[in-house]
C-alpha cells in the first residue's frame, strides 16, 4: 500500500498511559493503515508550534526546525480546534517548497526566492545555499548574504505588489515583481520573482 499522508498519534488511556500510532491515508484522505507504534514518546505539547497554537485561535507558523520524525528541516502551520480541545500541525519541507519554486522559473536564469519581513530566504531553489544550521538550531542567510544580484536589486528597488519593474543588474535589463505570499499574513512573507 501506497500512502499519502502519515499522521502521528499519542492517545491517552487508563492511568496516563499513552498508545504512540502512526496513520496512514491516501490522497483522498481514507485511512488505509492503523500502525501500533510501541516506542513512539514524541509529545507534540513540548514544541513551540503547539505552545503558540495553544494561546490564540489563529493559524501560527513556527520557526523553521528540524523534524523529530525525519530529521528534516522545515516549518509548522498549527492551529487550535473550534472547540479548543485540539492542535492541529501541517508540516511544511522546506526542500518541498524550494523544489515547487524551483519548478515556477520560466526561464533558466530567472531567480525566485521566498523571504520574510527580516529578508531572510526562507525558499530557494537550491536550499543548501540558504541554511546555517549548528546544534540542531536552524538559520536563514538573508538575500543579501545569498548574493544573488538581481534579488538584491529587487528587495532595494521595494516595488509595489504586483508592480514589474525594469532595473539594470551588471549591465543587462532584469525584469521583477514582488508577489504577497497570502498562506500566513502575520508573518509578512515575499514571493521575489526575477
Amino acid at each position: 500500500k501506497r500512502a499519502n499522508f502519515l499522521g502521528q498519534a499519542r492517545t491517552r488511556i487508563k492511568n496516563e498511559q499513552t498508545i504512540g500510532e502512526h496513520l496512514f491515508y491516501n490522497a483522498d484522505g481514507k485511512l488505509i493503515e492503523r500502525r501500533h507504534v510501541p516506542g513512539y514518546t514524541f509529545d507534540p505539547r513540548t514544541r513551540s508550534w503547539f505552545k503558540n497554537a495553544d494561546s490564540t485561535t489563529a493559524a501560527v507558523m513556527s520557526d523553521p526546525y528540524v523534524f523529530f520524525t525525519t530529521r528534516q528541516i522545515g516549518i509548522t502551520i498549527s492551529q487550535l480546534s473550534r472547540d479548543g480541545g485540539a492542535v492541529f500541525g501541517i508540516d511544511v519541507v522546506l526542500d518541498e517548497l524550494s523544489l515547487a519554486l524551483g519548478d515556477l522559473r520560466v526561464t533558466p536564469g530567472a531567480q525566485i526566492a521566498l523571504i520574510n519581513e527580516g529578508h531572510e530566504v526562507l525558499a530557494y531553489p537550491d536550499m543548501t545555499r540558504t541554511l546555517n544550521e549548528a546544534n540542531g538550531q536552524v538559520t536563514f542567510k538573508t538575500i543579501q548574504a545569498l548574493g544573488e544580484p538581481s534579488l538584491i536589486k529587487l528587495v532595494s528597488e521595494n516595488p509595489p505588489f504586483g508592480t514589474a519593474r525594469f532595473f539594470e543588474v551588471a549591465g543587462r535589463d532584469t525584469l521583477g515583481i514582488i508577489l504577497p505570499f497570502e498562506v500566513w499574513q502575520d508573518k509578512k512573507l515575499k514571493l521575489l520573482v526575477t
